[in-house]
């Protein structure tokens, strides 16, 4: 009776497990290569996901007159709680929620409070009877100013709001545009938005 492995056994037994492990650290760097595109695909999609359920979530408490929109700047007056008043009026928000791409990320702000460098608010703002469309050169510096902004998304190349005309009018359904890249890749996401006429 023999006690143990020869030799020849034991160099046979090592000469397979070094080839398995060259096979294994073989397929291991494209499975790891694989597996950090999956994450960074997953990772855009959720950020995309999440930044434009937040404009549209914003689009929904507003009404046409309150959309205004320059190049990648979106700014959205939403109605005041509760919409109308007594009258039948309807009552629009003193504040505006700005939506731009700066630099390589989707930000959102809220305009007023007026922080350092930033414009005025006109007067009209004030009132809650006025729907706050701004035209372009007001548009312009909110998407620069110094007052704090939220990052709703990284490595964004490109946000487009389609459906609004040149004149201000919208054409149903609004379509949010987010064009994103990451590890290389560019996906562009798409999400339409039907707005509901003023009450």
């Amino acid at each position: 009776m023999r006690a143990g492995f020869s030799l020849a056994e034991t160099m046979m037994a090592l000469g397979l497990l070094s080839l398995i492990m060259v096979v294994c650290a073989l397929l291991g760097r494209p499975l790891g290569i694989i597996s950090s595109r999956t994450l960074a695909r997953w990772e855009m999609q959720q950020q995309a996901l999440i930044a434009l359920g937040a404009v549209r979530s914003q689009l929904l408490r507003s009404g046409p007159l309150g959309i205004s929109a320059h190049s990648e700047i979106l700014a959205i007056n939403p109605y005041e709680q509760p919409i109308c008043d007594n009258s039948g009026n309807v009552r629009w928000a003193r504040q505006i929620v700005v939506y731009f791409r700066y630099q390589s990320e989707l930000r959102e702000r809220h305009w007023p409070p007026v922080g350092a460098g930033d414009p005025s608010p006109p007067a009209f703002f004030q009132s809650v009877a006025l729907a706050k469309k701004l035209d372009p050169p007001l548009l312009l510096p909110l998407a620069h100013g110094q007052a704090a902004h939220r990052r709703l998304a990284t490595g964004v190349t490109g946000f487009e709001i389609q459906g609004i005309l040149p004149n201000g009018a919208l054409q149903q359904p609004l379509k949010l545009c987010l064009e994103m890249q990451r590890a290389g890749r560019r996906r562009e996401f798409q999400r339409s938005v039907y707005l509901a006429a003023s009450p």
